[in-house]
């Protein structure tokens, strides 16, 4: 569970379609948070399923590193 409160929670999921995560980009990235694929690229219509979620965009970095 991600609370979006830049702790560093993070999400990282497989198999998403893009009606699962797009309406949540503007708010997840409204509040500090990050949203992209597994590489750390920006969610796009041509994004595939593979989603990463951070609450804290510093922990984005060290996610796509892994």
């Amino acid at each position: 569970m991600i609370s979006f409160r830049g702790l560093g929670e993070l999400m990282v999921e497989a198999k998403m379609s893009i009606y699962d995560y797009f309406g949540a980009v503007p708010m997840i990235e409204d509040t500090g948070g990050v949203i992209a694929d597994w590489q750390g690229n920006t969610m796009t219509l041509k994004s595939g399923d593979r989603v990463l979620a951070v609450g804290d965009a510093r922990l984005c970095e060290q996610a796509t590193r892994a």
